[in-house]
């Protein structure tokens, strides 16, 4: 493990990793650092973003930080259709993160928890064999999974047809580990503007 670095040259050096991957210079917008730092700090994130800013690139710089520092980290991102699944998998893939579908894996895949990046819908991620191997103390998702990542978290209650509050706040209401949840939204109305995040 790295020792003695801040989060800001654990993201630069993430960022340098990208550019050579991607094949030309790249640098994050000032919204994706802030949103990214005070995730590595271990705090919650709403991050208040349009479509097409790269929201993405948050979570998935998160492991590329993980990568360096040699930690085992395991992020599970709840996105809203199957389509944005596929290509998120693939694109991670391109990055060098394993990346996996929860619908796709089995339980043993699910407890031993190969992946850095597990994506999956609200469907998906609360039903009950999930979150059994979520609350299971010998499983290894259960102490690797570092962050839950909320994609279009706006639309949540219409993926399940259930009230938000009572829905995805899974750590409380299932009395799981409590790894920061990022939430990205693409608006609150007038509560918040386009590139904002707030953290806690």
């Amino acid at each position: 493990m790295a020792e003695s670095r801040n989060s800001n040259e654990l993201i630069e050096e993430a960022c340098r990793k990208l550019s050579e991957k991607l094949n030309f210079p790249f640098k994050l917008k000032t919204e994706q650092r802030n949103a990214l730092e005070s995730l590595l700090n271990g705090n919650d994130v709403l991050a208040v973003l349009p479509t097409g800013y790269g929201k993405s690139l948050i979570f998935q710089l998160y492991i590329l930080v993980a990568q360096i520092e040699t930690i085992k980290r395991t992020a599970l991102v709840v996105c809203p259709l199957r389509s944005i699944i596929g290509d998120q998998i693939g694109e991670a893939r391109g990055f060098g993160i394993s990346v996996a579908s929860l619908a796709d894996l089995s339980e043993d895949e699910l407890k031993a928890s190969e992946f850095e990046l597990l994506f999956g819908s609200a469907e998906t991620v609360l039903d009950k064999r999930f979150l059994d191997i979520l609350k299971d103390p010998d499983a290894s998702l259960n102490r690797v999974l570092s962050v839950i990542v909320i994609d279009e978290s706006h639309t949540v209650e219409m993926w399940t047809g259930q009230r938000c509050r009572s829905r995805i706040m899974i750590r409380q209401e299932e009395k799981i580990s409590a790894p920061p949840v990022v939430a990205f939204v693409k608006h609150l109305g007038s509560c918040l503007p386009y590139g904002r995040f707030v953290s806690k």
